[in-house]
């Protein structure tokens, strides 16, 4: 089955290798601990009133599997 997010991912991110930009928080110099995320996640999800998003609406559940993702590369 042909996954066009993953290809749109993938472009995204050589894209932004090409042009010099970190695509890790390890790429920014952070190394943020489990406990850390979660609070990145909990004040994210505080600032935009709980979720935040129109086409997808992202919860705090949501919020820290993007920070966990951006934290593993």
């Amino acid at each position: 089955i042909y996954d066009i997010e993953a290809d749109r991912f993938a472009i995204e991110k050589i894209m932004y290798i090409s042009i010099g930009m970190p695509t890790s928080l390890k790429e920014l110099g952070l190394s943020p601990t489990e406990e850390q995320l979660a609070a990145l996640a909990r004040g994210c999800a505080a600032a935009s009133g709980g979720s935040c998003g129109s086409a997808k609406i992202l919860h705090e559940t949501d919020m820290l599997k993007i920070y966990s993702m951006a934290n593993e590369r």
